[in-house]
């Protein structure tokens, strides 16, 4: 049996690392829980629950692939929060980078980046 600075350090630890695992969990779930109280009335609470087993396998799965790169919980959790959030703001940046003026999305388009680079010079 351990004696009691140990169990003390490990307790310390276990803190730690449980409070960064939250958050990849949160940002998975976030926006399909925010798109399913929007249209509460129009989806199904079958497609809900399919789509936020599709986020939480996701992210299941960047949290074992960052583990295995990093070989630390708190970064692995980090590293798949960024990426989950990345994932997901993703539509928003390309509705961001689409030209107003045009219509069309910048951000797949190569003769795109160039017409805009030369009308802003």
């Amino acid at each position: 049996m351990p004696d009691a600075p140990e169990v003390t350090n490990m307790l310390a630890t276990l803190k730690r690392v449980a409070g960064w695992l939250w958050f990849p969990w949160l940002i998975a779930i976030y926006p399909v829980v925010f798109l399913f109280e929007r249209n509460m009335g129009l989806v199904y609470p079958e497609d809900f629950a399919l789509a936020m087993g599709m986020a939480l396998l996701g992210v299941a799965g960047l949290m074992a692939l960052f583990w295995a790169i990093f070989c630390s919980v708190p970064r692995a959790a980090v590293a798949s929060s960024l990426v989950a959030a990345l994932f997901f703001s993703a539509g928003h940046v390309a509705n961001l980078m689409s030209a107003s003026e045009t219509g069309k999305s910048l951000a797949l388009s190569p003769l795109n980046w160039y017409h805009l680079r030369s009308s802003l010079c």
